[in-house]
C-alpha cells in the first residue's frame, strides 16, 4: 500500500467481533501503529475496564471514551476501538471525521463461538444469546454509519484483512 502513512482506519463492532485481532493483523500488514482503545484507557486508569465498570460506573468509563476520540492519532494508525466506543453521544460522527470507520460485522452464531462466556473481562458480557441479540439490534444503527461495513462471519481473518485492504485502495 503506497499511503500507509496517511491511513487512519478505525474500526467498529460489536466485542468479539474482531477488531483487536484484525486490527493488529492490519497495522502489521500495513507497516502502521495500532492503537486499542480499551488498552489505552486500562493503562491511563492503571486498571481493567471490568475494575474500572465496577468501581467507577459505565458512565465514567464512556466519558473517558468520549475523551479519547480527540486524542487518538489521524493517520499512520489502526484504531479498534471498545464496542460500546460509538455508540455513545456523537462519537460515531467523531470517528467519522478521524479516519475511515469500519464496521466488521459478526453474527451472533460467531461473536458467541469467539467470546467465552465466563470471561469477566468483559463487562457486558453477562449476556445471554437473548441478551447479545438485543444489543446488537440497539447498536446495528450507528455502526452501521461507518464508511465500509465488512462482514465477517464464516471468513478467516487473512479474507477479512484483504478485504479491507481491497476496499481502502
Amino acid at each position: 500500500m503506497s499511503h500507509s502513512q496517511n491511513v487512519c482506519l478505525i474500526l467498529v463492532g460489536m466485542m468479539g467481533s474482531g477488531k483487536t485481532t484484525i486490527g493488529n493483523a492490519l497495522s502489521i500488514k500495513l507497516e502502521c501503529n495500532f492503537i486499542d482503545t480499551d488498552q489505552v484507557i486500562e493503562e491511563e486508569e492503571n486498571k481493567t475496564i471490568k475494575e474500572i465498570f465496577d468501581d467507577y460506573g459505565e458512565g465514567y468509563f464512556r466519558k473517558l471514551e468520549a475523551q479519547l476520540i480527540s486524542f487518538l492519532p489521524k493517520e499512520n494508525t489502526i484504531i479498534a476501538t471498545g464496542g460500546g466506543m460509538p455508540i455513545q453521544g456523537d462519537n460515531m460522527k467523531r470517528l467519522n471525521l478521524l479516519g475511515t470507520t469500519i464496521f466488521l460485522n459478526a453474527s451472533t452464531d460467531d461473536i458467541l463461538q469467539r467470546i467465552n462466556i465466563d470471561d469477566t473481562s468483559r463487562p457486558l458480557f453477562h449476556l445471554n444469546r437473548e441478551g447479545l441479540d438485543k444489543l446488537i439490534e440497539q447498536r446495528k444503527n450507528v455502526y452501521q454509519k461507518a464508511q465500509l461495513i465488512i462482514e465477517t462471519s464464516k471468513k478467516n481473518e487473512e479474507k477479512i484483512i484483504n478485504e479491507i485492504i481491497d476496499q481502502i485502495n
